[in-house]
């Protein structure tokens, strides 16, 4: 029964909701939004301000990791998911998720951890797009194997 379940929802998953791609937030988005925000904040420093402070607090790392981290966390942006993929595929996502951090499993939580940096260093859309059908299988597949 439990096999006829995980075949049911895995077509669910597989053939339904193709959704229109995120925002884009790859490389080149970072470096395009990197170049106009160092632009903003020496200008909002203005004329008077020491250039060694200015260069301290709105240094290229800084800016840099800001920049990445956006575009890492909206990955897992639920809203997003949900509305694009619909409740079969947010609901074993959430729960994958939930269930790797209640049972720590060292290569689901790598590969939670890593699947955000494939869509910001190959900027395809399709990648995240079976990302986010890979990992909700898995969470189908934990939720089915899970004993009551």
């Amino acid at each position: 029964m439990k096999k006829l379940v995980f075949l049911l929802i895995s077509v669910a998953i597989l053939l339904f909701n193709h959704p229109k791609p995120p925002p884009r937030c790859d490389i080149y988005e970072i470096d395009r939004n990197f170049q106009r925000r160092i632009l903003t904040d020496n200008q909002l420093d203005g004329e008077h301000q020491n250039a060694l402070i200015t260069r301290f607090f709105h240094n290229k790392a800084n800016i840099y990791l800001h920049e990445a981290s956006i575009c890492y966390f909206n990955f897992y942006n639920f809203q997003y998911i949900f509305k694009s993929f619909g409740i079969f595929t947010s609901t074993f996502l959430i729960y994958l998720v939930l269930y790797s951090l209640r049972k720590p499993n060292w290569h689901l939580v790598a590969s939670l951890a890593v699947a955000p940096l494939l869509p910001i260093y190959f900027p395809n859309f399709y990648i995240s797009f079976y990302a986010y059908k890979l990992f909700a299988l898995l969470g189908l597949f934990f939720a089915l194997k899970m004993k009551k």
